[in-house]
């Protein structure tokens, strides 16, 4: 069973398309579970207005948040597997066929894509240099690339909208009921953590960008992970100590004295005696 999990927020504009992209494709899902953070638009009529009984829609009682409120879709999802999906993006129609022949053929428990950027109108946007790009999206030139636990750790590396993963990897996300770091950071360290996480270099989705996206690619710095707290102990620390109780993290030491080490420059100087990188 594949389960789609999204989380809604006045996103009356863009939310039919989405939809309509993620129930034609070329391998079916079984499920869209919405939840909705308390939308003060339309949305909820344009959602309906679809009338599919795939898609399951949920009203919040109160505002959850974007993190809290992706726990929930997540947690309500019954698939084997289960994509994330914004609300403002559009899917290619073979998206979850290639995906999971991709997590099928490399036994992967987080599969994610590359992707192409539109603007508010469906226009392509070429130009990526003005948008702040992560390195390794920049020269990745394989087909299929294997992404470490350690090439995660210090950040992510590829848009959450374009995961699959297992229901192992909810199981543990569950859990871990972390509400510091966001939520598809978390899947895919999990991911990394107790099997194989692997990136396709192909666009499967169009990925918007418009003034109210609520975290992805942005003319300023994109925030991976979010901290309300004030402590001294590093917040991803506390997630790496949580996570580690749940499944073994190799080389979990080494993460959290690199995560105290909070000046970028030392910390690369440490891995690079460390591993000889």
């Amino acid at each position: 069973m594949i389960s789609v999990a999204m989380a809604t927020y006045n996103g009356k504009r863009y939310i039919k398309k989405q939809l309509l992209s993620i129930l034609n494709q070329t391998r079916t899902v079984d499920e869209i579970i919405i939840c909705d953070d308390c939308s003060t638009d339309e949305s909820e009529k344009v959602i309906r207005s679809i009338n599919d009984p795939r898609i399951k829609y949920y009203r919040n009682n109160c505002n959850l948040g974007y993190i809290n409120n992706f726990y929930k879709a997540i947690s309500m999802t019954s698939g084997d597997y289960i994509f994330l999906a914004d609300q403002d993006d559009i899917w290619k129609d073979n998206k979850v066929e290639l995906l999971m022949s991709l997590m099928m053929h490399e036994n992967c428990d987080v599969a994610c894509s590359n992707f192409e950027l539109i603007d508010y109108s469906d226009q392509p946007i070429e130009d990526r240099s003005q948008f702040q790009m992560n390195p390794f999206l920049k020269k990745v030139k394989v087909r299929v690339s294997i992404l470490s636990t350690w090439k995660l750790a210090f950040g992510n590396v590829v848009q959450g909208c374009t995961y699959c993963f297992t229901k192992n990897v909810k199981d543990v996300y569950i859990r871990l009921m972390n509400e510091e770091v966001i939520h598809d950071y978390q899947i895919i360290l999990i991911g990394s953590c107790i099997g194989k996480v692997c990136f396709l270099n192909e666009p499967l989705i169009q990925y918007r960008i418009h003034t109210n996206n609520s975290v992805g690619f942005k003319k300023s710095n994109r925030k991976i992970y979010l901290s309300k707290k004030i402590s001294n102990e590093p917040f991803m620390v506390r997630f790496f100590k949580e996570l580690n109780e749940i499944v073994p993290v190799k080389k979990f030491k080494v993460y959290i004295t690199l995560y105290y080490f909070r000046i970028p420059f030392i910390c690369a100087i440490v891995r690079r005696l460390i591993f000889a990188e």
